[in-house]
């Protein structure tokens, strides 16, 4: 992480070094350990008491990233195609960094497996701040297109092109309106 140097002739001394945690360290429990004459530059009697070693542990690296979780999603047991409805959810942000306008898109879908591909109702974009959740509204309509039958409402946060944060509710009863 660091080097020093200090004063010749000197049977010790003390001094404070400073430097960058290297970004392809990941979160955990690091331990700490000086080397002198690291490289060996210095011909000495005994090469082999050059470094020392912390016992315990003197540097935790946290993820200051968001980590965004959906808790609930809500909306009306029946509707008709072609109707507007309102659907609550709340999302909480479990991580140490603000999440800034991400976005949140609602999904109904035929089935339980719910993805992009489903129907798209609408979308929202919120920002959160570390540690914090928050609970929301969303006016959507049904589609005309819509048939009746059972579908499943789905909250979808896309935070990486991979991963995919999901949470659905039980049925919604869809009647086509004539």
């Amino acid at each position: 992480i660091g080097q020093g140097s200090g004063p010749g002739g000197v049977s010790s001394y003390t001094r404070q070094v400073s430097g960058n945690i290297p970004s392809s360290m990941g979160p955990g429990n690091y331990f700490a350990k000086l080397w002198v004459d690291y490289g060996n530059m210095i011909t000495e009697s005994n090469e082999y008491n050059n470094e020392v070693q912390t016992s315990t542990t003197e540097l935790t690296v946290q993820d200051c990233t968001p980590e965004l979780r959906p808790t609930a999603l809500s909306g009306p047991n029946n509707a008709l195609s072609g109707q507007t409805i309102t659907i609550s959810y709340s999302i909480e942000n479990t991580g140490l960094g603000e999440a800034n306008n991400f976005p949140v898109d609602m999904f109904l879908s035929s089935d339980s497996t719910i993805t992009t591909s489903d129907t798209h109702l609408g979308a929202d974009s919120i920002t959160l701040g570390a540690s914090t959740s928050v609970s929301n509204t969303l006016s959507v309509t049904v589609p005309s297109n819509v048939n009746s039958g059972c579908w499943y409402l789905s909250l979808i946060h896309i935070s990486e092109p991979t991963r995919l944060l999901s949470i659905s509710v039980a049925r919604v009863g869809v009647e086509k309106k004539q």
